[in-house]
């Protein structure tokens, strides 16, 4: 349709933007109860159903612990104010296009007052801080099978704005 740059590639260029990941101590807990488990299992003498189900229970929820300490949460992180950035979509009808985006670029993500009909024809995707200190927007317009930019990503912080 056009050559406007995608949300995407600008979070990737944008220097204040970075790629960071957590673990968090659910997984160890995880571990930690799984092998208990195992360990009962083995220490006590009990019916063998519930031996193998103890067992059985402990290596699943072990694994559980192990892979989200193997993979864990990855997130984009905002330097600056070293917050994490959310991803928010919004759906609304074309009609809406301008109230949409005087709204996110007030820093105003509760948009449900402003989406009167369930149309899909359009999207807002905003990236944002909690504090929003940093907001991201792109607008999308559906053209069958796919949502494509109908404008290039702004980069709103704070009461400034500049489009990229």
């Amino acid at each position: 349709m056009s050559d406007f740059k995608n949300i995407e590639s600008v979070i990737e260029e944008n220097g204040n933007i970075s790629k960071k990941s957590r673990t968090s101590a659910l997984s160890y807990i995880y571990i930690f109860v799984g092998l208990c488990l195992i360990a009962c299992a083995f220490a006590m003498e009990m019916n063998q159903n519930v031996d193998f189900a103890l067992k059985s229970i402990g290596a699943v929820i072990s694994i559980i612990g192990i892979i989200s300490v193997i993979k864990p949460k990855k997130y984009l992180c905002y330097n600056p104010s070293n917050e994490e950035v959310r991803e928010h979509i919004f759906y609304f009808d074309a009609k809406d296009k301008k109230a949409i985006h005087a709204a996110i670029e007030s820093g105003d993500l509760n948009l449900a007052k402003l989406i009167k009909s369930g149309s899909t024809n359009m999207r807002a995707v905003v990236y944002a801080t909690p504090s929003k200190n940093f907001i991201l927007m792109q607008m999308q317009a559906y053209i069958p099978h796919e949502y494509v930019p109908i404008e290039d990503p702004a980069i709103i912080s704070g009461n400034t704005s500049q489009s990229n």
